[in-house]
């Protein structure tokens, strides 16, 4: 893989935060523009636009704030009525009205496993062991 050396000029507020996330983690400005290019750019170009969307902003968190992400959950309402939903389905059958909570529970839940996923690549991309992650329930 050949390098490129690129000159962009970017907004004072965006560098400024980068070179604290740099100097909070002992690193460069320049490594953290590009491990936060290269994080942008990991798959996103297959994922529909509203999850695009989702994970795009975690390349700017700070690492806490992805420790957060990486952890966080669907909420426990949208999890028990996604779970009744399901088990009314295999009963019964659902209505129509049913039938589109369902996708749209599904669809938060689809998000919300996405977001943690990314947050913990791009915290193990930034020397992170993610390993408790794997282990939470």
């Amino acid at each position: 893989m050949t390098n490129q050396t690129v000159t962009v000029t970017i907004p004072a507020t965006l560098y400024d935060h980068l070179k604290r996330l740099a100097e909070s983690r002992n690193r460069t400005v320049q490594d953290e523009i590009l491990d936060t290019l290269l994080a942008a750019n990991t798959g996103a170009e297959t994922l529909p636009a509203e999850l695009t969307s989702a994970i795009e902003p975690l390349t700017f968190l700070t690492d806490r704030e992805l420790w957060q992400a990486a952890r966080s959950r669907l909420p426990v309402e949208d999890a028990s009525a996604l779970e009744s939903l399901h088990h009314k389905r295999g009963r019964e059958g659902l209505s129509q009205d049913e039938e589109r909570e369902t996708a749209l529970l599904l669809g938060r839940y689809q998000r919300s496993i996405l977001v943690r996923a990314k947050a913990a690549a791009i915290l193990k991309q930034r020397g992170h062991d993610v390993s408790e992650l794997l282990r939470a329930s």
